[in-house]
């Protein structure tokens, strides 16, 4: 099992791109840090990817079409963030479990099929 878990550690910076780049790369977690910018579309690089955890980060931009790549993911936690735009349907089509978005700026409503 391959995994990052590098939860509060106060990095600071933005999420490296290359950390999609391990194949077999299953768990990602850099909860409460100082990470800012855009999260990286490269995370779903690993088709191996499970669970995404950047909750208490600094995280900006948007999630439209970001995730569709992680046909496996099961946890995706982007809470406590400053992420904005529209939560899109195509979530819907992902094997979530845990899915959560709270204290962050979205300016839709939740889709219905979520």
């Amino acid at each position: 099992m391959d995994s990052h878990l590098l939860s509060s550690n106060h990095f600071v910076g933005g999420i490296p791109s290359e950390i999609g780049n391990r194949s077999m790369l299953k768990y990602i977690s850099l909860s409460s840090n100082y990470l800012f910018g855009s999260i990286p579309r490269e995370l779903c690089n690993s088709e191996s990817l499970v669970e995404i955890n950047l909750d208490g980060n600094l995280l900006s931009g948007t999630i439209e079409n970001m995730f569709e790549q992680c046909t496996n993911l099961t946890q995706l936690v982007l809470g406590n963030n400053h992420i904005h735009g529209s939560i899109t349907e195509y979530l819907s089509e992902l094997p979530l479990v845990v899915l959560d978005l709270d204290s962050n700026n979205f300016t839709n409503i939740i889709p219905v099929s979520l």
